[in-house]
């Protein structure tokens, strides 16, 4: 018989609370194709207290001068603008308080000698990131932080190019690699992460230090976000780069300049490649987890486009070019070093997936010089377009498209052999993907802050994973076991609506266009705000609360309302149930490990967490939570 206790307490904690989740009182998305058809495009529908309102008005007839300007804030100043209604270090939740406060769908906002679009309601964010997306182009201003990301996936400006990158990274994201990655999550959680929380219970702590000192019987605190940001980029480390980084056994031992964070190698460049083939980059001696924070911390000054303002003015830019040299020598060095040896076909990581695309691109191999330089096309022989190597690598079809695509924009193109993936390329995506393991550290350790403040959901989800388990260690857990995680799976997902991965979104349109009925001319900055939208009164009953419950019931979840990871602009509101592993499993194996409880212990008050929002939003002082063993854990191990 199917154990039952964790499915009736989920449905005990449903209507947690008062509120009945089942029938929210609140706008959400009406699925066209309830009526059997599919909604115009343009056009989503709201449905609010039986009224249906069209979220995007846009009429193709109307002349583009005849829809209104943007409202604009009352009281600007002159240079200043709206400068002194902000508070730039909380830019997101600032955003959001201005869009409340204005009451309209679209808000003009002036500071810093720029004027920027905001807007946020569920129909507009849908047709700036998917219906209107050729029109509302990624902005250049990506362009600053060429030195951390260069022009990987994520910030390639050129249509052309960026449809040939998702091509070509495409075969790494598939279902079946995704899936060999789950015993790399939950292994790392289960086995590297107490010994982690053993040495850093057992350390000093840094300032600011836990809000008090642990009562008898209960664990010191440790710092919970640390500990889930070396996590995750040891478990990126491996998917990315083939490497094990060795960022959490840091952890408790000290970090930044102790180990390599700020000594800085120099760059190879042309002249200077660096070491040669063979000679490995030396990985032991640099905290890669901090080399990415402090090239997070640097580029958000970057980011703000501070007029009349020298980049070497700006703070943290030092520390963000040495960090940026630093991980191209190492990134370059492993490339080469790779190559040397030779790549395996069994071989999982993006690194090699990518090194057999060069190899299967020509015969030949180009290697890029310093980062920021342009990336320079081999001239070897093309592979034949549509056919697998003998390898039977499956990124042979998609380096052809890219060859093909890359030809047509080169300058010269129409003659001479098809260009490969150059190494400027594989260390631009390698550097994304790197980077990308920060947010979904930030996000776990705000769900596990939220677990730890409510014991009865703590215990609900916690029942959820053993009645999953049913007495497997969590290294055995799968891709379908995490589908058998409602309850799991939501409170990841209500902790991503308040604590967004991507807070905004930021476009220029590339042409007129009409976005919430008012008009964005040419050239205008457009910020997509899903902090906002995701904190919409109109849109969610008791928006700043943490209620995983309201995404049980199937029907309370709206639709263009929340944006979440595997949602692109060619997916918005659909959800790609495989971008969750990495968020699932590992909470799933945290619960399994550890009681999660405030520093005072069991039944004492959580402090809440104050933020900083930088690329993405993180607690400023850290996440402070005590971790007590579980006796079934202490036992596995």
């Amino acid at each position: 018989m199917k154990p039952l206790a964790a499915s009736h307490q989920r449905s005990a904690l449903v209507s947690r609370g008062g509120h009945a989740f089942s029938r929210p009182a609140r706008a959400r998305t009406v699925a066209a194709r309830a009526a059997g058809c599919s909604p115009q495009p343009g056009t989503a529908i709201v449905e609010q207290a039986g009224s249906a309102e069209p979220l995007s008005s846009t009429d193709a007839s109307l002349p583009f001068e005849s829809y209104p300007l943007p409202p604009t804030l009352p009281g600007s100043l002159p240079l200043l603008g709206d400068l002194l209604k902000l508070d730039l270090r909380r830019k997101y939740a600032s955003h959001h308080q201005l869009l409340n406060a204005a009451g309209s769908r679209v808000l003009m906002v002036r500071y810093l000698g720029k004027s920027v679009v905001l807007v946020r309601e569920p129909g507009d964010v849908a047709a700036a990131l998917q219906r209107q997306a050729e029109g509302l182009r990624k902005h250049p201003r990506l362009k600053r932080v060429h030195a951390w990301m260069g022009e990987g996936l994520g910030t390639q400006l050129d249509v052309s190019r960026h449809a040939a990158q998702r091509e070509l990274l495409n075969p790494a994201f598939r279902p079946d690699y995704l899936r060999g990655l789950v015993g790399a999550f939950a292994r790392n959680t289960q086995e590297g992460l107490p010994e982690a929380v053993r040495r850093a219970q057992a350390s000093t702590p840094p300032a600011p230090s836990p809000p008090a000192p642990a009562p008898p019987g209960c664990p010191p605190a440790v710092d919970v976000q640390e500990l889930l940001r070396r996590h995750s980029m040891d478990v990126a480390g491996a998917a990315t780069l083939g490497l094990r980084l060795g960022c959490l056994e840091r952890a408790g031992r000290g970090g930044g300049e102790e180990h390599g964070a700020g000594s800085v190698g120099s760059n190879p460049s042309a002249s200077d490649p660096g070491p040669g083939p063979g000679s490995g980059p030396d990985w032991a001696s640099v905290d890669l987890a901090h080399v990415v924070e402090v090239l997070e911390a640097g580029a958000l000054p970057l980011l703000l486009q501070i007029p009349f303002v020298p980049d070497t003015w700006l703070p943290g830019y030092g520390p963000y070019m040495a960090a940026a040299r630093q991980l191209d020598e190492l990134v370059y060095g492993l490339i080469r070093e790779r190559r040397s040896r030779g790549v395996r076909d069994e071989d999982p990581d993006l690194l090699a997936h990518l090194l057999r695309a060069q190899a299967q691109g020509a015969g030949g191999v180009q290697e890029a010089g310093a980062a920021g330089e342009e990336e320079r096309l081999s001239r070897g022989e093309a592979a034949a377009a549509g056919t697998e190597g003998a390898s039977g690598c499956p990124y042979a079809a998609a380096t052809s498209a890219l060859a093909a695509v890359a030809a047509a924009v080169a300058p010269g193109a129409g003659g001479g052999p098809a260009p490969s993936v150059s190494d400027k390329q594989i260390r631009d995506e390698l550097a994304t993907m790197l980077s990308a393991s920060d947010s979904a550290a930030y996000v776990l350790s705000f769900a596990a802050h939220r677990l730890a403040g409510s014991a009865p959901d703590q215990r609900a989800a916690r029942a959820e994973v053993l009645e999953v388990l049913a007495g497997r260690p969590p290294s055995q857990l799968t891709a379908e076991d995490l589908r058998r995680l409602p309850f799991l799976t939501a409170c990841v997902q209500e902790t991503m609506r308040l604590v967004p991965s991507f807070p905004e979104i930021t476009r220029r349109a590339a042409r007129d266009e009409v976005v919430g009925g008012h008009r964005v001319p040419s050239g205008s900055t457009l910020v997509v705000s899903l902090y906002s939208m995701h904190r919409h009164p109109a849109v969610w009953p008791r928006p700043d609360e943490w209620l995983p419950q309201r995404w049980v019931a199937e029907e309370a979840r709206p639709g263009y309302a929340h944006w979440g990871p595997g949602q692109g602009a060619e997916a918005l509101g659909a959800r790609q149930p495989n971008a969750f592993l990495p968020f699932g499993l590992t909470l799933a194996a945290l619960l399994w490990a550890f009681d999660l409880l405030p520093p005072g212990g069991e039944g004492a008050p959580l402090a809440p967490l104050a933020t900083r929002q930088g690329v993405s939003v993180r607690a400023r002082d850290g996440v402070w939570l005590s971790l007590r063993p579980r006796e079934e854990a202490v036992a596995v191990a």
